[in-house]
């Protein structure tokens, strides 16, 4: 699956029906390869819950999938349990089960926690711990984690 959004969305790691801009989606993807490309801010969550952000809500299971966001304005990620470090910015990753890459061409805020945080009303949650993630950012970020 390939989503090329050009507006704000909500994404839930779950795997059930939801909405996006009046287009219904039921997607499995326990096994799927997924590319989001999105040129506006977008609110995900490691969650069963529907959110709502602008009227755009998707819900997807992300705990098998890999991932690419290619991001072009700042958001929050959510996400594990270890302390790397990229390009001066603190980065706190679970790398036993999940591999992720960081291509950030400017700040955003990467948080280690299960709770949303916020940034420029911009909320972000995932749950990387089965998941191969690629991360392409174009604008800044600020990391905020905690230290194990």
């Amino acid at each position: 699956m390939q989503f090329i959004l050009q507006v704000p969305f909500i994404l839930h790691n779950a795997s059930a029906v939801e909405r996006f801009s009046d287009y219904h989606i039921k997607e499995d993807t326990g096994k799927t390869t997924m590319q989001f490309i999105l040129q506006v801010p977008f609110i995900l969550h490691n969650a069963s819950a529907v959110e709502r952000f602008s009227d755009y809500h998707i819900k997807e299971d992300t705990r098998k999938t890999t991932m690419q966001f290619i991001l072009q304005v700042p958001f929050i990620l959510h996400n594990a349990s270890a302390v790397e470090r990229f390009s001066d910015y603190h980065i706190k990753e679970d790398t036993r089960k999940t591999t992720m890459q960081f291509i950030l061409q400017v700040p955003f805020i990467l948080h280690n926690a299960s709770a949303v945080e916020r940034f420029s009303d911009y909320h972000i949650k995932e749950d990387t711990r089965k998941t191969t993630m690629q991360f392409i950012l174009q604008v800044p970020f600020i990391c905020t984690m905690q230290v194990l």
